[in-house]
């Protein structure tokens, strides 16, 4: 500010600004305009970030495994989404299957169809009744398989006609007389059968004396047990005729019947096949007294039972 005598009055001073409203308002809003977020990066920016994401991702992937791909997503899971109805209807031809398979593998193969235990049926494991029930039900499980597997399904099989096994018995004697020299070694023999024979359960276990005619066999038919197969049977016949057995030893004694009987009985059992060669070279003679003396060997053993007394004449029987 200067200042002056004249009359006229200079100022040379810049006047002072006083900025309007309008341009306050118009500068403000050019600053929120550049405080505003640009909305173009803003959505861009994250699509940008994910697809650099991604090419990083595909320029290092994952070690596949046999669980999962190489992105880390599981294969059961990518297939069931692949392939829904598929995977439905498999399930459900699962199920359909495994219910045949059950069917066939448990219920069927299970005593009366059913593998669960009922109630009533419920037992100690330990008792004696349950041993002696399952024993008795696996032997009967195994006497039916090998039923089946020997063809015999469906016949029908007489109570104890198939002999199982054979024992052998062996004795020793302990005298100069030999087992046979005397009554004392005969009936010690004796008493080692009369163990099994006077049991009152060896008819249950023994092998039975069918007739050769099934046809006559019927519920009410008694079957007694085959007798042992011993030296014993003639010591204990129930009938023991001298006469008839004096005759056969001295017939025994003749070589020339002797020789008859080796040359025919070849040819004496009508089920084993004879070569005729051989039936040309017989006699009369010795076929007729070859099937005499068998009738005369047939009546004497026909009483060997094992059921009578010792017989008096021992010494008889021995040489017989």
């Amino acid at each position: 500010m200067q200042e002056t005598t004249d009359d006229n009055f200079v100022d040379n001073t810049d006047p002072p600004t006083f900025p309007s409203t309008m341009q306050e308002e118009e500068e403000k809003k050019v600053d929120e305009a550049d405080k505003t977020p640009d909305v173009e990066k803003a959505v861009v920016t994250p699509y940008d970030a994910i697809q650099a994401s991604d090419n990083n991702y595909d320029a290092e992937p994952r070690k596949k495994s046999c669980w999962s791909d190489e992105r880390g997503n599981l294969k059961v899971v990518n297939l069931v989404v692949r392939n829904p109805c598929k995977i439905f209807w498999l399930i459900i031809a699962l199920v359909v299957a495994l219910t045949f398979v059950l069917n066939i593998a448990v219920f069927r193969t299970a005593e009366n169809g059913n593998p669960f235990t009922l109630p009533g049926n419920e037992f100690d494991l330990m008792d004696v009744r349950s041993i002696q029930y399952d024993s008795m039900r696996l032997a009967s499980d195994k006497v039916r398989g090998d039923r089946v597997d020997m063809g015999m399904e469906g016949k029908t099989t007489l109570k104890q006609s198939e002999l199982e096994a054979v024992q052998y018995w062996v004795f020793e004697a302990s005298t100069p007389s030999g087992l046979f020299g005397d009554e004392e070694s005969i009936e010690g023999m004796k008493d080692a059968y009369d163990i099994f024979l006077n049991d009152p359960g060896y008819e249950d276990y023994c092998l039975y004396n069918y007739p050769r005619n099934l046809s006559l066999v019927t519920e009410n038919t008694t079957v007694e047990c085959t007798s042992p197969l011993t030296p014993l049977l003639m010591y204990y016949a129930s009938y023991w005729d001298p006469e008839a057995v004096a005759e056969v030893i001295e017939e025994l004694k003749d070589p020339a019947k002797i020789e008859a009987l080796n040359k025919v009985g070849v040819c004496a059992n009508p089920q084993v096949f004879c070569p005729p060669e051989i039936v040309e070279t017989f006699t009369p003679e010795e076929v007729f007294f070859a099937f005499s003396f068998g009738l005369k060997v047939q009546n004497i053993t026909s009483t060997w039972d094992m059921k009578g007394d010792l017989i008096d004449n021992i010494t008889q029987a021995t040489e017989l």
